[in-house]
């Protein structure tokens, strides 16, 4: 069945206690104890930008979307946490300043958490930059099962006390998307649209939300 193209957008703030384990346990527990250099990497959706904003939301710290919000930074750096996204695609001159900044981080004792799409031996940067990123810490985030986003959204499902057929989850996995946070998104609008409507959350009732949305 071909997926339909919405965009269906979670707008909970990314935590911790709201990210969908699966079987990135280890890596969990890792961010909880506050290691001082950590490199996450994984394909596309798995998590790994959650877990950023969610680990610098924790320590009050600076989460750094791309190479070139470097060069927005202040002189002096009032956080202990800085996380870096996306690294892969950094340039030549943002992987300098990624380098000049890496050291005086390290000086200053600034605990700094990297993501990318490869591990750090595998990315297109200077030789020099990633024999630092292999200092720290590197850990695979793996995306989650099927079966695991089904029980995520059975817990959404439970914490907001919808009352849902089991089929719509199937349903949404298939048609709508397998991003975990364009599911939640949509299943809280579903579930606006089920109140608005007086009706329980039923496949026919979703099949109908989703002809009105297109």
């Amino acid at each position: 069945m071909k997926q339909a193209i919405f965009e269906w957008i979670d707008d909970a703030q990314p935590t911790m206690d709201n990210f969908v384990v699966g079987k990135n346990g280890e890596v969990c527990h890792l961010l909880h104890n506050n290691p001082p250099q950590l490199t996450l990497w994984g394909d596309t959706g798995c998590g790994k930008t959650h877990l950023l904003k969610a680990w610098q939301v924790h320590y009050g710290g600076i989460y750094i979307e791309n190479g070139a919000d470097i060069f927005r930074l202040p002189e002096h750096l009032h956080t202990q946490h800085i996380a870096f996204d996306n690294i892969q695609n950094y340039n030549e001159n943002q992987q300098v300043a990624l380098f000049a900044l890496f050291n005086d981080c390290k000086d200053q004792g600034i605990a700094m958490l990297f993501a990318s799409d490869t591990p750090p031996a595998a990315l297109p940067l200077r030789d020099d930059l990633k024999t630092r990123l292999a200092w720290g810490a590197v850990y695979e985030v793996l995306a989650l099962s099927d079966d695991d986003k089904i029980n995520a959204l059975r817990q959404l499902a439970n914490e907001r006390q919808m009352y849902i057929d089991d089929a719509v989850f199937h349903y949404l996995m298939n048609f709508v998307s397998r991003d975990m946070r364009q599911l939640s998104g949509c299943l809280k609008q579903f579930d606006d649209f089920a109140v608005q409507h007086k009706r329980r959350m039923t496949l026919p009732l979703l099949k109908q939300f989703l002809e009105e949305k297109q």
